[in-house]
């Protein structure tokens, strides 16, 4: 039998053990007795005094540092609970603005590959998707020229070289302001792209971050205004031009314009394979006939629309056949002809009431075409490094009846273009044959019982009969044994026929060979005669007559 602390004894049993899985913590008394078969039972108990330990995890030196453990666990807990809200919250903050911003935002490795995030509108401003790891020349090569793009990727590399100055790069960035084209959507866009270099914590990674903008409305915009301010101070530039014109001149030659654009506009007006060889040369008198009126008058602008002009008829010329592609383009330059001609008329109407009161009398009428013819000399022997005057003592123009001042400014317009590219020397050469290095242009007119005419002389090196021949023969259009018959004064005549020019090339003023081939063409028509005289290194002179009718300016 046996009792734990003094409790009550239990029977009597043959057991010799018993387990104990419930005892307290702390100090316990274990009795033992034990009785014979007659049921003695012996006077003393065998004790034991043993203290039972608690378990290993309700000791304090495991409990506190497990309290311990668990209070620093929650603590971390807490912190990255709150960390992570903010790390939501920024992100939160970094989405809102990365699908809000209105510039394209970027990052850029060292390998020119996108980063993980950029803003939503880049897509849209690069017109791609999926631009994460993308490789950033991939996405430019489509979009800009090869030799743009060699340049981008060789500013990435400098941007890249840390011992480089960032903002000296700033100044040679090739994506500043550039033009994208986009095989969908709209054909175009003009982007800005600005690059900054961004560094670890560690500065040891270099990334660039990168904003993009759309430009397009600054730059179209931008273009307007300049192209806005152009037309203001085209129109200036033009209206000071007008004003510098004698009104009765201004007004004969936008007459003449109309005319010549009229008969223009008729065969312009036929298709491509109705256009014979005839029609394109009248086509190419008009043009020049314009052109060489706008310069007399001190009309660069109309001069210069003219002379592309005839830059294009001249290559078709020199084809032998016309396309409806170069028709149209021609219409086109026709276009540009009318239009300022319209701009002309709406700044003469502007300026009317000026010009009213400066209609010149007739006495003053020589005086300002004599001016005109001074202006058109001295502009044009400047332009090839010529001195060049002209002198006029002999010319009257109210010599000439009114309905042939056209034909005369015509031909006198002409001819001094003429003389100056052709028959005046440069001044080194005129010294070396000993001449005075100013050569001289003179005109006049002259009067008989039955005709009126007037007479162009220069002093210069006379004609060049070989280099004519030369030309003549080029030209194909006569047999050449047939040229080999000519004499020397109807290889001289020749000039007077479309193509022949002694010029190597064209220019504003000369080169076309069309030149005297209008004069003779408007004299034939007025029933007039033309003759050349001439001496080499001395003076070439034409002389054009035509019957008079008995009308002159004066008796009108």
């Amino acid at each position: 039998s046996y009792r734990m602390d003094n409790e009550e004894w239990t029977p009597f049993d043959y057991k010799t053990s018993n387990l104990f899985l419930s005892l307290s913590k702390g100090s316990h008394t274990f009795e033992v007795r034990a009785r014979d078969g007659d049921f003695n039972v012996a006077t003393e108990s065998a004790k034991v005094t043993f203290n039972v330990e608690p378990p290993f995890w309700q000791k304090a030196e495991f409990l506190i540092p497990i309290f311990i453990l668990l209070a620093l666990s929650i603590y971390l807990a807490m912190h990255v609970i709150r960390r992570g809200r903010r790390l939501q919250a920024s992100k939160k903050e970094t989405d809102d603005i990365l699908n809000n911003v209105e510039e394209g935002l970027f990052l850029l490795n060292s390998e020119f590959v996108f980063g993980e995030q950029n803003s939503a509108i880049l897509e849209s401003i690069l017109e791609e998707t999926s631009l994460a790891k993308v490789s950033f020349l991939s996405i430019l090569k489509e979009k800009i020229s090869d030799d743009h793009l060699t340049d981008v990727k060789n500013y990435l590399d400098l941007l890249f070289q840390r011992d480089v100055d960032e903002d000296i790069l700033d100044d040679l960035n090739p994506l500043s302001e550039v033009k994208f084209e986009f095989k969908q959507g709209v054909n175009h866009k003009y982007l800005t792209f600005r690059f900054r270099r961004i560094f670890d914590d560690n500065a040891l990674s270099l990334s660039l971050i990168v904003t993009v903008r759309d430009i397009t409305e600054q730059v179209i915009l931008s273009q307007k205004l300049k192209n806005s301010e152009e037309e203001e101070n085209k129109q200036i530039n033009w209206l000071l031009n007008l004003l510098n014109v004698e009104p009765q001149m201004l007004d004969e030659f936008i007459t003449l314009v109309n005319t010549e654009i009229n008969n223009t506009k008729q065969i312009l007006s036929l298709k491509a394979k109705e256009i014979n060889e005839d029609q394109l040369d009248t086509v190419y008198r008009s043009v020049h006939s314009i052109k060489g009126n706008a310069s007399l008058l001190g009309l660069n602008f109309f001069a210069k629309l003219a002379h592309r002009f005839e830059d294009e008829l001249s290559d078709i010329r020199n084809n032998g056949s016309i396309s409806e592609s170069q028709v149209s383009s021609l219409k086109h330059h026709l276009t540009s002809l009318v239009d300022s001609l319209n701009i002309v008329n709406n700044l003469l109407n502007k300026i009317s009431n000026i010009h009213k009161h400066m209609r010149m009398n007739r006495g003053y009428e020589n005086q300002r075409y004599m001016e005109a013819f001074e202006r058109l000399v001295d502009e044009q022997s400047k332009e090839l490094n010529k001195k060049i005057k002209i002198n006029h003592q002999n010319f009257d123009i109210n010599m000439i009846p009114r309905q042939d001042k056209f034909l005369i400014r015509d031909i006198i317009v002409q001819s001094l273009r003429n003389s100056i590219a052709h028959g005046i020397e440069l001044p080194l050469e005129r010294e070396e044959h000993g001449k005075p290095t100013e050569g001289t242009i003179e005109i006049l007119t002259f009067k008989t019982d039955n005709s009126v005419g007037i007479t162009i002389r220069d002093d210069g090196r006379g004609l060049q009969i070989d280099k004519i021949k030369e030309k003549v023969l080029k030209s194909d259009k006569w047999k050449v044994e047939e040229v080999e018959q000519w004499d020397e004064k109807k290889i001289a005549m020749a000039i007077f026929y479309s193509g022949i020019s002694t010029s190597d090339s064209s220019n504003m003023i000369s080169g076309r060979g069309v030149g005297m081939d209008i004069i003779q063409e408007k004299v034939k028509k007025k029933n007039g005669k033309f003759d050349i005289n001439y001496e080499k290194g001395q003076f070439t002179e034409f002389t054009y007559t035509f019957p008079f009718e008995g009308r002159t300016d004066q008796n009108n």
